[in-house]
């Protein structure tokens, strides 16, 4: 007897960000009548329910995967359907039709029918499923994040959804935000073997998302189960060209690159407590080659009797004082580590080294407890390590010195999770979250090797390297005002050519006629030496408690209500490590000591009676200060609510929420904005008072500045005699420095509609508002407002009390089946962002200074198209195509852009122009195939070019300059493309051990995609610059490159083709 099973597929709602939903009706196949009190179970786990009077049934809160279900009911024959894909944040809707049991014992079993239409989905969105994951070229979560449509990338790979800024992308794993509110990125590494749904939200979401503005990017992990599983996956490879502008690439190294991760999973105590563990190590050595000639005090690492800058056969260790040994002060590279010169340091040359390497790790684990069938209780614990180093083009010869990178992230969570029936439960989320992120040469401050050796001093200083004896010869570029021969401290400052850490002090003053720069730093040379004295470390920790209840309270109504909350805790300690004494020939480095209190003179400034602990009104900034040296304490605090209803009223699918957000900065603003450096106040009249008094300060009392408009003069007043500034008005009635900052709240309402056009299409409408607070960094950078009593611009200075920016979004779109497999569909979008974060107008602080900060009144619109074509996998092989037009654009692309305008004597913008990430055209597409174990998935990407703003080079200029007037961003870069193939083969080791062999090239046809070019000519590959120095290029002896290697940038051109060749195994 047949038996009909008819499975319709719908999607949409968003749920909870982890689980998704089943539901669907139970009918007598004779006559068509509902089936009440029909057993629905979802086989292999806890979940299941019995059909209502109307035959009706739901069941939430089920993990995403692919389930079998089972209907049973007493007089009828058991229908089993499998294959059945539960997704996050989606609806699948099973009929069942039962048939009466005739032969008792017999089953039916029906494979679940995926219809390629999702009718109720109300956005757009992607999703990738962990098996997907496995087949696809790419190793990282970016990388596919970035294959969707509507995504672009920046001039460094920053994600861009929609046109919006990178920082508006909110990060979720298993249902709780991961972002790091510093800079808007995650906040730690999650692979791509630990997930089991990406799912990528590009379109307007409902309202339990918020604190973004252009996306979610939401991340499900795998779960322990109740078998015992594991997984082993190694793969190895290198980067590999022909391309003469990488270096040392014209050979390939299988061992370059080296990946191994591995994961283990199962029962702990049957199954009440499941497990899942799984770890990864990733060493890459790097592909842009530096030529390793120089140590970082300026000495060859052999003497160079050539003057060839290669260590020829016969050219020894730089044997200083000739005596036939290696002495302290004589520089080599200590390879065995035994403090002695010997094999094989006798033998080292100048080597090729990868400047750009990596080594990072990551481990995440999960244990599930099964409390009783209707709870559970999940802990997670994810936590990753990467260490780094960039490439910098300037340093090819010199290596070392260069600061190492390294970040930090770690996850703990706990959920608890409470079915209270089939159709109501709620979770609850107890998690706190760590990113660490510093830079540094070498990892204390008292290593000896941050002490530049007395023969090297002045080199550093500047002196010239033909008489490098520590004292002032003729030729020296210092000059000798005292006569005694010996470079005496004079407490100047020169900025050194090759360093912005810092000003290093020097003896005796520079003497324009004793010293020429073109020849000691011969122009478009790379550094012959260098030690980066700068360290910086910051470090974000979030604690967040969250709550979600779900209840479908009828036939038509889906309710769900959150709350959250999340208390920040920011630190931030930059500075540069400082000469100790100027006095000797030697540069001893010494930190910073935040318990020395003098101003950017010098001068003593008066300490605090009251410690930081026992006073929360006095900032961190205030207590814990030096003028060389950034530091602050912050613990801003967040607070959300939401109310959502999916209402399901015949074929009308309505998605309905309301947002409410509250945040406190929990931080000071100066109450006077033209006196906002408390330590080192530019009014004289107030250098008399303590800094506890200044915190007191009634500004009625004392006075303020105004300009006389006709001698330009500053003239001091009190504000009982004058009214202070416009944006001061009412100041002279207020005391105190600072003013605590007020918190922000706004409400955001979410709509969405889908409606059914026909059994084969469907079309949606959404809109919603968004808001989110400016990064963090924004907030709080250069907090203390130091500045010296100087004339001259100052900033960029943060501001706590910033307002939070705002999006309005518009959507409307079209799902159509043309096959059984195949689907198109059309989305367009419109955004309209007001609030973003930008740099003021100065602020004047008399004297000739001013200074400026962070305000919000950026604006940008973005207006866009996104077509797709789908053909899901089946018969071998599927494929996926996705093209997207739109614009982006606005009044500034980044918040710092309009101060570097001003520095530059430029007007501030006024009109909008194309932002730096808005590539007008993106093509993606896929395809992939399987048979009888044969696989293989090709991926393609292709951008139309980037804006760029077209310069002129000081040899092309004719009268008056010509860089003010040039349009921002009116000209296009050359058009991206890129390949990447995945080839594998599945192999059957025995019955349980099963595996494959694979081979991942990236890149597959080498192409040299140009990233970053010459503003003059538009291309990575010439500038007029080139031409006009090879023309006047004097075979400086200095310089230790060609001039065409220095123009010839590396690092602006993609990655080059990377072949990796790996085997996988699974029991």
């Amino acid at each position: 007897m047949r038996i009909l099973a008819m499975i319709i597929v719908a999607a949409g709602l968003v749920l909870g960000g982890t689980t998704g939903k089943l539901t669907g009706t139970v009918k007598n196949k004779n006559d068509n009548t509902p089936l009440v009190g029909c057993n629905i179970v979802i086989l292999n786990t806890d979940l299941g329910t019995a059909s209502n009077p109307s035959g009706e049934f739901t069941i939430l809160n089920i993990s995403p995967g692919v389930y079998s279900v089972k209907a049973m009911m007493i007089g009828y024959q058991s229908v089993t359907v499998t294959q059945i894909p539960i997704s996050v944040d989606k609806t699948f809707r099973l009929n069942f039709s039962m048939d009466i049991q005739v032969v008792e014992g017999k089953e039916i079993i029906v494979v679940a029918d995926r219809g390629v239409i999702q009718f109720d989905r109300t956005n757009s969105e992607a999703r990738v499923t962990s098996d997907v994951l496995e087949t696809m070229p790419l190793t990282e979560v970016s990388d596919v994040i970035k294959l969707q449509g509507g995504i672009t990338q920046d001039e460094g790979g920053g994600i861009h959804i929609r046109g919006g800024r990178g920082s508006e992308i909110v990060y979720m794993v298993d249902g709780i935000s991961m972002t790091d509110v510093y800079d808007g990125g995650i906040s730690v590494t999650v692979e791509n073997d630990n997930i089991q749904e990406l799912q990528v939200i590009s379109g307007n979401f409902n309202a339990e998302y918020g604190k973004a503005m252009s996306g979610v990017i939401n991340m499900v992990t795998k779960d322990g189960g109740n078998t015992f599983e594991s997984s082993l996956n190694y793969y190895s490879g290198d980067h590999m060209t022909s391309d003469p502008i990488f270096r040392g690439l014209d050979t390939y190294s299988p061992f370059n690159d080296v990946n191994i991760a591995g994961s283990l999973s199962g029962p702990l105590l049957g199954d009440r407590v499941t497990f899942y563990s799984s770890g990864r190590l990733y060493r890459s050595a790097g592909w842009l080659n530096g030529l390793n000639t120089f140590n970082m005090y300026g000495d060859t690492l052999f003497i160079d009797e050539n003057n060839n800058r290669v260590r020829d056969i016969g050219e020894p260790y730089h044997d200083e004082n000739n005596n036939g040994q290696w002495d302290n002060g004589e520089f080599y590279v200590d390879q065995n580590g035994n403090l002695d010169w010997d094999d094989p340091e006798l033998t080292l040359t100048p080597e090729t080294k990868p400047m750009n390497w990596v080594d990072k790790w990551s481990s995440q684990n999960k244990l599930t407890f099964k409390l009783n069938p209707k709870v559970k209780l999940r802990i997670k614990y994810i936590l990753s390590h990467d260490e780094y180093q960039s490439y910098d083009h300037h340093r090819r010869l010199t290596l070392g010195g260069r600061n190492t990178h390294f970040s930090d992230g770690e996850i703990l969570g706990l959920n608890f999770s409470h079915s209270i029936s089939s159709t109501s439960y709620y979770d609850l989320n107890i998690s706190q979250s760590k990113k660490s992120y510093k830079n540094q040469v070498f990892e204390s401050v008292d290593d000896p090797r941050y002490q530049i050796p007395d023969e090297f001093y002045f080199a550093f200083m500047g002196q010239n390297p033909d008489h490098p004896n520590g004292q002032c010869d003729e030729d020296d570029v210092f000059h000798d005002e005292d006569g005694d021969n010996i470079c005496d401290v004079s407490g100047g400052e020169y900025d050194e050519w090759y360093y912005d850490q810092s000003d290093f002090k020097y003896g005796e003053t520079i003497v324009n006629s004793d010293y020429d720069p073109l020849n000691y730093y011969p122009l478009h040379a790379y550094a012959r030496w260098g030690l980066d004295m700068s360290r910086f470390y910051r470090e974000t920790v979030t604690k967040q408690v969250k709550f979600d209840f779900n209840s479908q309270l009828n036939k038509y109504n889906l309710i769900k209500i959150g709350v959250e909350y999340q208390f920040h805790s920011l630190k931030l300690d930059s500075y540069a490590l400082m000469d100790s004494s100027e006095n000797d020939q030697t540069f001893t480095p010494v930190k910073p000591n935040l318990g020395d209190k003098f101003d950017l003179s010098g001068n003593p400034i008066p300490q605090l009676s009251v410690p930081l602990q026992s006073s929360e009104n006095i900032p961190s900034w205030v207590t814990h200060f030096h003028p060389n040296r950034s530091y602050y304490l912050n613990s801003p605090k967040e607070f959300s609510a939401y109310i959502q209803d999916k209402i399901e009223y015949g074929d009308m699918i309505i998605n309905v929420g309301l947002r409410y957000d509250y945040f406190d900065p929990n931080s000071w603003v100066p109450m006077n904005s033209h006196e906002p450096y408390i330590q080192n106040p530019r009014n004289p009249r107030l250098d008399s008072l303590s800094v506890e008094e200044r915190l007191n300060i009634d500004w009625g009392s004392y006075s303020h500045f105004t300009i006389d408009d006709d001698t330009n003069d500053t003239t001091w007043v009190r504000y009982s005699d004058f009214g202070g500034f416009i944006d001061n008005d009412g100041l002279q009635n207020q005391k105190g420095w600072y003013n605590k900052t007020t918190p922000k709240s706004q409400v955001s309402p979410r709509l969405g509609i889908a409606y059914p056009i026909s059994d084969k299409g469907v079309i949606h409408f959404s809109y919603g508002m968004f808001y989110q607070i400016p990064r963090f960094e924004l907030l709080y950078t250069n907090p203390g407002y130091k500045m010296p009593e100087t004339s001259g611009k100052f900033g960029i200075y943060g501001d706590p009390d910033l307002e939070p920016q705002k999006t309005t979004s518009y959507e409307l779109g079209l799902q159509q089946e043309i096959t059984r497999d195949l689907k198109l569909e059309v989305t367009g979008y419109f955004r309209d962002v007001r609030n973003w974060v930008s740099t003021g107008i100065p602020i004047d602080l008399g004297g000739g200074a001013s200074y400026f900060k962070y305000v919000n009144k950026d604006y940008s619109n973005v207006r866009g198209v996104i077509i797709t074509v789908d053909r899901r996998f089946n018969n071998y092989y599927g494929w996926h195509i996705d093209y997207t037009f739109q614009t982006a654009e606005g009044s500034n692309s980044n918040p710092s852009e309009e101060f570097g305008a001003i520095l530059d004597n430029s007007e501030p913008r006024r009109s909008i122009i194309p932002l730096n990430w808005d590539q007008r055209h993106t093509l993606n597409a896929s395809a992939y195939t399987s048979y009888h174990g044969w696989g293989g998935h090709i991926l393609m990407q292709y951008g139309s070019g980037y804006p760029y703003t077209p310069v002129y080079t000081s040899s092309s200029l004719q009268g008056q300059t010509l860089a003010n007037v040039l349009i921002q961003n009116s000209r296009r870069k050359q058009s991206t493309v890129n390949f990447d193939l995945k080839l594998y083969k599945e192999i059957t080791f025995s019955r349980d051990i099963h595996g494959r062999f694979f081979i991942n090239i990236n890149n597959l046809f080498d192409t040299t995609n140009e990233i970053t070019i010459w503003g003059d000519t538009g291309r990575s590959s010439g500038t007029a610059e080139q031409s006009l120095a090879e023309e006047n290029d004097d075979g400086n002896p200095l310089r230790p490159n060609t001039i065409s290697d220095y123009f010839n940038h590396p690092e602006w051109y993609s990655d080059p083709r990377n072949i990796q060749f790996g085997v996988q195994v699974s029991l």
